[in-house]
């Protein structure tokens, strides 16, 4: 398995969207009202309005549906991946992340 990305919440996503872009110098790869995705050379940023979503979380790239732990929330994403949601023993969100086999959005 390997990192996918790392979401943070934020209250001004504009603004963070802005910092974060600055401070890291990076651009925006893909944007929506309440979640923006700023690509890092290892990773991605995902930037996610308190307001909207949660949990801040970290990414989990999978191979397979099947790698899903039994616990976990499974939600369908806009852009067609699949996320599997489950809390570690400190309550920390961890996200496992399918985008399909075919999908070019596989690290």
């Amino acid at each position: 398995m390997k990192l996918d990305h790392i979401a943070i919440k934020v209250s001004d996503i504009e603004e963070a969207t802005r910092w974060y872009c600055n401070k890291l110098n990076v651009n925006v790869i893909y944007e929506t009202d309440s979640y923006k995705q700023l690509q890092l050379e290892n990773t991605i940023l995902s930037i996610i309005d308190e307001n909207r979503y949660e949990h801040a979380h970290i990414g989990i790239f999978v191979d397979k549906v099947e790698d899903f732990p039994n616990d976990g929330v499974i939600i369908e994403h806009r852009d067609g991946s699949i996320g599997c949601y489950t809390m570690d023993p400190s309550g920390n969100c961890v996200e496992f992340i399918f985008y399909g086999p075919n999908s070019s959005n596989n690290p």
